[in-house]
């Protein structure tokens, strides 16, 4: 996945979370189990990777998780949660709302057979219960069913509470009094008068309820990375996490992650779309990364409770063209790359890009950045033939994993060793000013943003991408022209179980037999090696 993972596992064909409990804190959980463990369906699909709803289900595991482990952490320490006026306004909400919710539900249940004696047994037990509160509230006791109920609705929101102190005791009476409220109104319906459900309160805030930790959204990002980087996480993945973080709290006015809700997450959603940014880019990009922040946080005490997922369906796009340049498109591309000439002060790498990586991209299928990021050591003869090694060493790689392709034939006669063999060692397309791995990835974006605005100058048909559509292209090709997958697979990166290492024969003269055939693109003239 897109992101930090941790607790979960591909257990056959069943996707599983499990996380191990402190040995400190087993004696502080009910079966004093050693681990948290929990089911969340069937691997479905291609690949290793698992489907939304198999990444919402661990979320709500996790939150499950982390609310299992902060209780007994309080537990362990004796600490107990304040219940405020808030705290307490809202727990009794939502108490009121299920429980006449509840009696809705079983007065209208499907199963009944007999609808009097159904009848007769819910005015038994609501004139019992409604007799046994209405006695203990004249005499201001607390029963033991009262105290019960209230620990264990507390428990729900991650709160554990002293029985004696005085906001429990508040609790509890407003508690006693909401059931006296909702069994009359139970024994209103029964008497077939219609008593509505109140709706059910809105989210509480995290900071409402728990004492605040001083955590901020931008902060979140940056602690998560702090393992992140550990664990091998690519810089992109650290950028693009740490961008939704600013902007969201850029959207919010604060930076206050206990007291980020559901409803904030749902108003940034469409703030997003309203901006223009497409559903697939708010759902993958904005909605994942502060889904995976906020997990983080939990699972790391971070963050008192995670704020909820939000989903955001992605239609499917309308097909009116193919995904890749046509004929015509790809020639004129690639005859405007040969011909290019800076206007005004340019970097030389900048320029170099415009020239060759609409080139590479033509002949390998690869990703824009992949090629941006190329540096010199990453081209070399060997065997006669020249070779790319596109690897996350240079920048960063989708799939995390180096591979090698062998440069075309065309792009030999073109002149590309020869301009590998005049320039300097390092980035080839890349004007870095700033040292370490933020640098590289800064000048990166630059180098892909100047070349997508310059193929724009070309290709203006906007239902096409400007650098993905070279990949579908190669692929459309590679099919027509009856290529091997595993081949066709391995030049690309596509993840495929039988992509590369597993030819049968040498990797490099598998594919130096794939572009044996492959058709030269016929422009004007070759691009100059400077």
């Amino acid at each position: 996945m897109g992101h930090l993972v941790q607790n979960l596992y591909l257990i056959g064909n069943r996707w599983k979370y499990r996380k191990g409990i402190p040995e400190r804190l087993r004696p502080h959980i009910d079966g004093q189990i050693t681990e948290f463990v929990r089911w969340l369906g069937a691997h479905e699909g291609q690949g290793k990777s698992p489907l939304p709803k198999i990444t919402d289900r661990y979320s709500e595991a996790a939150r499950e998780c982390a609310s299992l482990i902060a209780m007994a952490e309080k537990r362990a320490s004796d600490h107990f949660d304040d219940l405020n006026p808030e705290t307490i306004a809202h727990i009794i909400a939502v108490a009121r709302h299920e429980l006449m919710d509840e009696d809705e539900a079983g007065r209208f249940a499907p199963d009944v057979l007999n609808y009097d004696k159904h009848w007769e047994k819910r005015q038994e037990s609501i004139e019992i219960s409604l007799a046994v509160w209405k006695h203990e509230y004249a005499r201001g006791q607390i029963g033991e069913f009262v105290v019960d109920e209230v620990v264990d609705r507390c428990a729900a929101m991650g709160l554990r509470v002293d029985t004696t102190s005085d906001g429990f005791r508040k609790l509890a009476r407003a508690y006693l009094e909401t059931l006296i409220a909702t069994a009359e109104g139970a024994r209103k319906r029964q008497q077939g008068e219609p008593v509505p459900t109140p709706a059910p309160p809105p989210p509480i805030a995290a900071h409402a309820v728990h004492k605040p930790i001083t955590q901020t959204i931008t902060g979140l990002a940056e602690d998560w990375w702090k393992e992140g980087e550990r664990t091998g996480l690519s810089v992109s993945t650290k950028e693009a996490y740490t961008r939704a973080a600013r902007q969201f709290s850029d959207f919010l006015g604060h930076d206050d992650a206990n007291a980020v809700t559901n409803a904030d997450i749902v108003r940034f959603k469409d703030f997003r779309l309203e901006q223009g940014k497409s559903a697939k880019t708010v759902k993958m990009g904005d909605l994942s990364a502060l889904n995976a922040l906020f997990t983080w946080g939990v699972d790391n005490h971070r963050v008192a409770s995670h704020p909820g997922t939000v989903k955001l369906k992605v239609a499917k796009k309308t097909k009116t063209r193919p995904k890749g340049f046509t004929d015509d498109e790809a020639t004129a591309l690639l005859s405007a790359a040969t011909a290019y000439q800076p206007t005004g002060k340019e970097p030389d790498q900048i320029t170099e890009a415009k020239r060759w990586v609409p080139w590479l991209l033509a002949y390998t299928g690869a990703r824009v950045g992949e090629m941006a990021q190329l540096r010199r050591e990453d081209v070399r003869h060997e065997n006669g033939r020249w070779i790319i090694r596109l690897t996350p060493e240079a920048g960063t790689i989708k799939t995390d994993e180096y591979r090698d392709v062998v440069i075309h034939p065309h792009l030999v006669d073109l002149g590309f060793p020869a301009f590998i063999e005049k320039a300097k060692p390092g980035h080839l397309f890349l004007k870095i000013t700033r040292k370490g791995p933020e640098g590289v990835m800064g000048a990166l974006q630059t180098t892909k943003n100047r070349i997508t605005n310059f193929v724009r100058t070309v290709i203006t048909d906007m239902r096409v991408q400007p650098n993905h559509a070279w990949r579908h292209r190669f692929e459309t090709t590679a099919r027509n022209l009856g290529k091997r997958q595993d081949v066709t697979n391995a030049i690309t990166g596509h993840s495929a179980k039988d992509v590369a290492g597993d030819y049968g024969e040498d990797e490099m003269a598998a594919q130096e037999e794939f572009f044996r055939n492959w058709p030269r693109f016929q422009i004007s003239r070759p691009p100059e090696a400077n």
